[in-house]
């Protein structure tokens, strides 16, 4: 996988124009949140630590499971880092072949992310996220959002993804 790039502009210049961004949206009512991207600025739970004290009370964070995975960060480390900050979560399963498979398919402890999810207060949406080539039919979408509803607590951390199931509003990207 891509090694993260180099950026010209140091963290705190970066949070300075993230924050003026971050200000716009929020007098719309948008929340500007950033995703650990493999190959950019956030791959590495460190750099998530070392921006959320710059950005204050903008800071706002997406943790994309199979994008930790890709670039062999633990899940549970980079949730670790995004804390209280953590506001949506793109979820799915990896195995010893595939980072982006449905959730059940693969090795992930969703037992201990779903805990770890409780501790830091995180109550926002997660959304199942695959590549088209991680799932072979639709049917495995919904079969890996009821594995997850079997495990989240009532009215708990995830409520987001019994809901994306009930309205079958399921996020995927195509090639």
């Amino acid at each position: 996988w891509k090694k993260p790039a180099t950026f010209p502009n140091s963290q705190e210049e970066y949070a300075r124009r993230f924050w003026a961004v971050a200000r716009v949206g929020r007098e719309d009512g948008v929340t500007l949140c950033h995703e650990n991207v493999s190959y950019c600025r956030l791959a590495l739970p460190e750099a998530v630590r070392e921006l959320r004290p710059l950005l204050g009370d903008k800071a706002a964070f997406v943790l994309d499971t199979k994008r930790a995975k890709r670039h062999g960060v633990p899940v549970e480390e980079m949730l670790d880092a995004m804390g209280s900050d953590l506001r949506h979560v793109h979820i799915s399963d990896y195995s010893a072949n595939h980072n982006c498979i449905p959730p059940g398919q693969g090795n992930m402890d969703y037992q201990d992310f779903f805990a770890r999810q409780q501790r830091i207060g995180h109550a926002g949406d997660i959304v199942l996220e695959l590549y088209r080539d991680g799932f072979a039919t639709a049917e495995a979408l919904v079969e890996g959002v009821r594995y997850l509803n079997t495990l989240l607590p009532p009215g708990g951390a995830a409520a987001g993804v019994e809901w994306l199931y009930r309205h079958g509003g399921f996020a995927w990207k195509c090639p």
